[in-house]
């Protein structure tokens, strides 16, 4: 009898822990819904992507990729990364390599509009990206 009373007492014990650390995570996270973020945009769009077929995502207005072209913001072309350059419109890996490439061997962008002296970007390609890309 004295044995049940004390595996009694150990459930509910465990039990009671159980619900503090749940009780716990739910008042931390409670007062994270009402931030909305860079973060939090850009998993929605990450969202619409994984839950979207190919065919719907063209239908997504001014989307790289289901990628929000305003998430993508504005990129240093002397500094940028392989995936920040992949991400502007119509620009994808090669691109993105060849602009690398000509910037560390031939020379850094002077100016927005250096980035035609890259092989494969012409005037159309220019127009998209032009409000995306700076030169500091």
């Amino acid at each position: 009898m004295v044995e049940k009373k004390a595996s009694n007492k150990v459930e509910i014990l465990i039990l009671a822990l159980i619900f503090l650390v749940f009780a716990s995570i739910v008042i931390v996270y409670a007062g994270q819904w009402d931030r909305l973020d860079d973060e939090s945009t850009y998993a929605v769009t990450s969202f619409q992507y994984l839950t979207s077929s190919k065919t719907d995502m063209s239908s997504i207005e001014g989307s790289k990729d289901g990628r929000s072209l305003a998430s993508i913001g504005v990129v240093n072309i002397n500094t940028a990364t392989l995936e920040e350059l992949d991400a502007l419109p119509g620009i994808g890996i090669k691109k993105a390599e060849a602009i690398i490439n000509y910037r560390e061997t031939v020379s850094v962008f002077l100016a927005p509009e250096d980035i035609l002296n890259v092989t494969g970007i012409g005037d159309k390609i220019y127009e998209e990206i032009k409000e995306y890309i700076v030169v500091e």
